[in-house]
């Protein structure tokens, strides 16, 4: 096998046309993913079966995080702010929640009790705190690299 790297031969256009496609292709997958954990969690599948699926989620996850962060980018249609990651942490939480509420009481037939409403709540807030946690540390790291990267574009770099 040559070690010399392959010649390209698209041009901008087409390079661009496949980023997109490549982009689009990576959420689907990561997405469909997300409803496949979610399926097995609700079709009764315990923790040991989906291990694989949520492992491959959060280094995909991670992986395109550190990537963004390190180029200073963050998303095309919202700004960082507290109000949003708030706002995301309580959607992941309330998906969360309903996850093992739909799966404790329609799947695996439990009864209502204060415990297990509070095992879900918890579960809930966990989620959010963590979720929370991670978005303000991202936008944290962001705000440092974009002000570096604007640094460097101001001073001709």
């Amino acid at each position: 096998m040559n070690s010399k790297k392959a010649e390209n031969r698209m041009d901008e256009m087409q390079e661009l046309q496949l980023l997109r496609l490549e982009e689009h292709g990576f959420w689907i997958t990561f997405w469909a993913l997300c409803a496949a954990v979610a399926a097995q969690a609700l079709a009764g599948t315990g923790f040991r079966e989906i291990v694989g699926e949520l492992a491959v989620l959060v280094i995909a996850g991670g992986w395109i995080m550190v990537l963004c962060l390190k180029n200073g980018l963050w998303a095309r249609s919202y700004r960082p702010s507290m109000k949003t990651n708030a706002v995301c942490s309580v959607i992941a939480g309330l998906a969360l929640g309903g996850v093992f509420a739909v799966r404790a009481f329609a799947v695996l037939h439990k009864p209502l009790s204060p415990e297990l409403a509070g095992r879900i709540a918890l579960a809930m807030a966990a989620a959010c705190g963590v979720c929370f946690g991670v978005l303000e540390a991202a936008r944290a790291v962001y705000k440092r690299r974009r002000a570096r990267l604007d640094d460097a574009e101001e001073n001709g770099k």
